[in-house]
């Protein structure tokens, strides 16, 4: 599950977005100042920020410079305000945001940007789909290139959380707590299971696509 800290300070803004992201499948934390925002980030890792420029304790662009800064939080951040001007925007870009939307904004809108955010892409039958790649979630299915591919059940967990954050690198902590939703996951079994999803690729000859480890930081899906 896709995880989303929202930083709002208004509770009509904020209650509405808790519910309709959290309808659409999303696990949302709520933080209405920058201290509770701290406190959510030190014991979480989240998927990305959304994040309101003016709160109570502080600004979100000062905000947003600390955690890049300070190395608390990699996660892409959306920039929630009521005034978007070219300097602000551009403020904000240095700083590490990732997109920026105008309030009041549409739930489809923010929808879309989210999806563009964590590169999520899916069709009507709620696929996900990279490269050559297609994930059926509900039928637990893998099709390379139209072919199938099967994977057992911690294997396929694994990759659909690769697939809802192509290109973005997942830490060996994120992995172990999307498997722990379910059961004790032991943190030397997940290079077990990242050897066996590598070994079925290159059987079924998905040379166009690779799970990549990055130093000291996590591992990667991306297109080879």
């Amino acid at each position: 599950m896709v995880k989303i800290l929202l930083v709002e300070d208004d509770p009509v803004i904020g209650r509405g977005l808790q519910i309709n992201l959290s309808s659409r499948g999303f696990h949302i934390d709520w933080a209405q100042t920058l201290k509770q925002a701290d406190v959510f980030i030190e014991d979480q890792v989240y998927d990305l920020i959304l994040l309101d420029l003016k709160l109570p304790d502080g600004n979100g662009l000062g905000f947003c410079d600390q955690l890049k800064n300070e190395k608390k939080s990699q996660s892409p951040i959306i920039i929630l305000t009521a005034n978007i001007e070219e300097e602000s925007a551009v403020a904000g870009f240095e700083k590490g945001a990732s997109d920026y939307i105008r309030k009041p904004f549409g739930h489809a809108e923010l929808l879309a940007r989210i999806q563009n955010v964590l590169n999520i892409k899916s069709n009507k039958q709620g696929q996900l789909i990279f490269e050559k790649l297609v994930l059926i979630p509900e039928e637990r299915k893998a099709y390379y290139d139209q072919q199938e591919i099967i994977f057992n059940r911690r294997e396929f967990d694994i990759l659909e959380m690769f697939l809802r954050r192509p290109n973005v690198v997942l830490s060996r902590e994120q992995i172990i707590s999307h498997l722990l939703e379910s059961e004790d996951v032991i943190d030397r079994t997940i290079d077990s299971h990242l050897s066996r999803i590598r070994q079925k690729f290159k059987k079924n000859n998905a040379n166009t696509i690779r799970i990549s480890s990055v130093y000291g930081v996590g591992y990667k899906i991306e297109i080879a």
